[in-house]
């Protein structure tokens, strides 16, 4: 149980059922037209983002962060939703990015290609089999053509392309989260 402490700085009381209101007028006003990303980053600037972001979820087509471990935290609390992560990665943390199905910005072609890298090894490892795939730059389905982004085989009906791989993680289709950080404290 979380016990409040005073704090002799700065309080901000969060009121989520005002978040969702306020998502609702913002729908109300684009008159559902317009596609809505929710900003969470920065601990939902300081609002909580896994509480915000379950609130806001149902009135929000993804979410926008500025890590990767934003990202995960995100999933890990059973955000289904397209993550995107608005700052740098690192390559070191692809095989992170690919896993937990998050979506980051890619500044230079040659990270696109190592990032390609590394969903192509997901992709064949997860399917078990060969995945129909393409690398970064590439404008043909790797197997038909037998280009450079040909994992294994030439593939087989079942297979998927790359981004379909991106946005819908293994662990999302099962109702599990991968582990391996602990779970966030939040409450409403």
């Amino acid at each position: 149980m979380l016990t409040e402490k005073p704090y002799s700085r700065v309080y901000a009381a969060v009121n989520l059922d005002h978040i969702e209101d306020n998502m609702k007028a913002i729908c109300a006003v684009s008159g559902g037209k317009q596609k809505i990303i929710g900003v969470v980053k920065a601990d939902g600037y300081g609002h909580g983002s896994v509480p915000v972001a379950k609130t806001i979820d149902p009135y929000v087509c993804g979410f926008a962060v500025a890590t990767v471990d934003e990202g995960i935290q995100l999933r890990r609390h059973g955000i289904a939703k397209p993550v995107i992560i608005l700052g740098k990665c690192h390559e070191s943390r692809f095989e992170e990015i690919v896993t937990y199905g998050l979506e980051p910005a890619v500044f230079q072609f040659s990270q696109a290609e190592r990032l390609s890298e590394v969903a192509l090894r997901f992709a064949a490892k997860e399917a078990g089999t060969a995945g129909r795939v393409k690398r970064a730059g590439e404008t043909e389905t790797a197997g038909e053509t037998g280009t450079a982004g040909e994992v294994g085989s030439t593939g087989s009906a079942g297979e998927r392309p790359a981004s379909s791989w991106l946005s819908t993680p293994a662990w999302a289709a099962s109702g599990s989260a991968p582990t391996g950080l602990p779970p966030t404290r939040c409450r409403r």
